[in-house]
């Protein structure tokens, strides 16, 4: 499935997103149980989103802002977040091991329960 440029007010259940994808705005939205590890996205901002037990893995989301995110119980391995703005965002169970955030700019972003080894 590919994703629409301007994304309000959504909910997906058990969807594998694919593709390219330049400049995705999401607002106020929920993925639950959906697979990312196949898209490819330039230019990603997500606000006021929840992301429940997600595969994010190996995803390279350079230069991406996210507010009042939430993600939960989802697989994050290997992700790059490098250069990327940060506020007010939850990660909650995650696995976020040898994740990359690298010259991120954040505020208020908790890490609760998640393996953040080598990250």
């Amino acid at each position: 499935m590919k994703l629409s440029e301007f994304i309000e007010q959504k909910d997906y259940n058990n969807e594998n997103i694919e593709g390219f994808h330049y400049y995705t705005e999401i607002i106020d939205s929920n993925f639950n149980n959906c697979d990312f590890s196949k898209a490819i996205f330039q230019g990603l901002d997500l606000n006021e989103v929840n992301l429940n037990k997600c595969n994010l893995a190996n995803l390279e989301l350079t230069s991406h802002s996210y507010q009042n995110v939430t993600f939960e119980s989802c697989t994050l391995v290997g992700i790059n977040f490098i250069d990327s703005y940060f506020e007010n965002v939850t990660f909650k169970n995650c696995n976020l091991l040898y994740s990359n955030f690298n010259g991120t700019n954040h505020k208020n972003v908790v890490f609760d329960n998640c393996n953040i080894k080598e990250a």
